[in-house]
């Protein structure tokens, strides 16, 4: 398979990135889920009855999972390890969380120079420029992007009412994510392979 041998660390949860992830292990790449102490919280999401859900379980086959708690020294050293040893590493945290943890693109740099570093965050260009998670309240986020892309009349069912949508606005960007990681490996092009994927732009 085209990609068999990378080896890509998935620091992802719900479905902006592990949809990536997951094209990357179809693609025969050697994916490692990080799970918090309390799991991905898509493993739950919608469920009746009992199991795991359906959506979580696509979203991450063929990868392997780990659970680590990233707040703690240790889990801090156990990802610095496996950023050592990864062709590429993706994260769908707000912007700045990584830095603080110590586990930046900066940082893990340092440790291991060729890593690719896929950064997935939500943003909205609003009045003029780009704005991150930082700025949006997270509950306005959806919001936001479907107004911004005129989902609202898309998605209206008459004068009075809307259908929810199927899938979050956003969530569809991280495919680009995905190519280009596999890209960045592919060629190794970039002096400094740290990619920042916005997933929604206006």
């Amino acid at each position: 398979m085209p990609l068999t041998g990378l080896k890509v660390l998935d620091l992802t949860r719900v479905v902006s990135g592990p949809f990536c992830t997951m094209m990357l292990a179809d693609l025969g790449a050697d994916v490692i889920k990080i799970e918090a102490p309390d799991g991905d919280p898509s493993r739950v999401t919608g469920i009746m009855g009992k199991g795991e859900n359906p959506y979580f379980v696509n979203l991450n086959r063929n990868k392997r999972t780990i659970t680590v708690d990233m707040k703690q020294e240790e889990g801090k050293e156990i990802i610095r390890r496996l950023a050592k040893r990864s062709d590429v590493l993706v994260e769908n945290f707000r912007p700045g969380v990584m830095d603080r943890l110590g586990l930046g693109y900066n940082q893990l740099s340092i440790l291991n120079p060729a890593l690719i570093y896929a950064a997935i965050s939500t943003g909205a260009l609003l009045f003029g420029r780009v704005m991150t998670m930082l700025e949006i309240p997270q509950k306005l986020t959806e919001l936001i992007i479907e107004w911004e892309t005129d989902a609202f009349h898309v998605r209206r069912i008459d004068e009075h009412s809307d259908a929810a949508p199927g899938m979050h606005s956003g969530d569809g960007f991280d495919h680009h994510a995905h190519h280009a990681a596999g890209c960045a490996d592919h060629g190794r092009a970039f002096d400094r392979p740290h990619l920042v994927c916005h997933r929604a732009d206006g």
